[in-house]
């Protein structure tokens, strides 16, 4: 097994077990037919909190096991042999049921390259063998674990990612089904955003989409979110206040309507609030362009933009030790650790980003490198400067 020594998932089992059962059954009640409903509790059984924290503990540790000297890169699937009367898929049947366990993922991991996924029995926790899932499209909605690299998962059910886990870190979401990059910049993006005021993952979501915004703009950015509505005037020299703000607040609240359900609304409906959501991101987005921070409510009520920042320097604890240079950087550290609970995100000109949050006094920067190794599709390279 690799020495590395990361924390499992255990904590966040109890919160994603009753998400995941709202997720459940937000589609079951849609179903009229009691035929179809049955159908569907055999296509996406549904895993109690014990076997959600089996099957988590199972991929995880197995993930940071070295099979042949190769990180282990494999998707666990929760179904039943059952299932494959509904829904035809290429499969293989090994020839008895092997109990799950880390060191089975890993020894099975060279040959579990996609499509191909490891079936896992959800009454018993067995490996009872692969399943293809080429074919499968959106007609198999059930849950999937899957490692991006060591340490590090996304766990989706009902055909979107419903959870990501980094290394100690977690969040809930509720978004489509994402390709291996997406999903590395968002667990990334997403651990280093503590929850409190930002507890929504749309919320959560919007944030990193005006972070690439600005990125995809060329220009540096800071975008803070404080825990209230009401901008404190005496740590802001000047800003540009707003009224109407492209119905930010407006269309993050319909779109996290849409979750975790889209597939059951019609599809000019979805289509329509998805283009309402991402021109309010954009539109928001080219604001920060204007020399100043761009400053949310929790809800992401839009409350000023090129807002210069004039708080008293902050003396306190800052983690990691040292400050990051560069005048946006520091203007944002000190107003964030002027204002609990408050968030920044910081884009530098380069492309790099960091998260400023305040926790209880201390004051916490996450540099997210290996969001900048993806490239300009994502977040561009460079020291975070600026």
């Amino acid at each position: 097994m690799s020495s590395v020594d990361l924390e499992p998932p255990d904590r966040f089992v109890p919160a994603l077990a009753k998400h995941l059962a709202a997720c459940h059954f937000s589609f079951i009640d849609k179903m009229t037919l009691a035929g179809m409903r049955a159908v569907m509790d055999e296509l996406a059984p549904l895993p109690s909190e014990e076997q959600l924290r089996r099957l988590m503990n199972a991929v995880f540790y197995g993930s940071i096991w070295r099979e042949e000297g190769r990180a282990v890169v494999v998707t666990v699937e929760l179904t039943t042999k059952r299932a494959l009367g509904f829904v035809h898929r290429p499969h293989l049947l090994l020839d008895k049921e092997r109990q799950l366990e880390p060191s089975l993922i890993a020894k099975l991991s060279p040959a579990l390259r996609p499509p191909l996924h490891l079936a896992v029995d959800p009454a018993e926790l067995t490996c009872w063998g692969m399943v293809d899932d080429s074919e499968a499209g959106l007609s198999d909605p059930s849950l999937r674990i899957r490692v991006i690299r060591p340490g590090h998962f996304a766990l989706s059910y009902f055909w979107q990612t419903r959870f990501l886990y980094s290394a100690g870190s977690g969040v809930l979401t509720g978004f489509v089904d994402q390709p291996d990059a997406e999903l590395e910049r968002d667990l990334q993006f997403q651990s280093a955003l503590p929850m409190g005021p930002i507890n929504s993952a749309v919320t959560r979501w919007t944030l990193s989409s005006l972070a690439v915004e600005a990125v995809a703009s060329g220009h540096g950015a800071t975008f803070i979110v404080l825990p209230g509505a009401v901008v404190p005037s005496t740590q802001v020299e000047r800003s540009y206040s707003v009224r109407e703000a492209f119905a930010l607040r407006e269309a993050v609240a319909a779109w996290d309507k849409v979750l975790p359900g889209p597939q059951l609304l019609p599809k000019p409906e979805v289509i329509k609030k998805e283009s309402a959501y991402r021109k309010a991101v954009k539109a928001v987005g080219h604001l920060a362009g204007v020399d100043g921070a761009v400053l949310f409510s929790a809800e992401l009520q839009l409350l000023a933009f090129g807002a210069i920042l004039a708080s008293p320097s902050f003396t306190g604890t800052i983690e990691p030790a040292g400050r990051p240079t560069g005048s946006r950087h520091n203007s944002a550290i000190n107003f964030v650790g002027a204002n609990a609970g408050a968030v920044a995100v910081v884009v530098s000109q380069d492309g790099a980003v960091t998260v400023i949050a305040n926790s209880s006094g201390t004051v916490t920067c996450t540099r997210l490198d290996e969001i900048r190794s993806l490239g300009p599709t994502f977040f561009g390279g460079g020291a975070a400067t600026g």
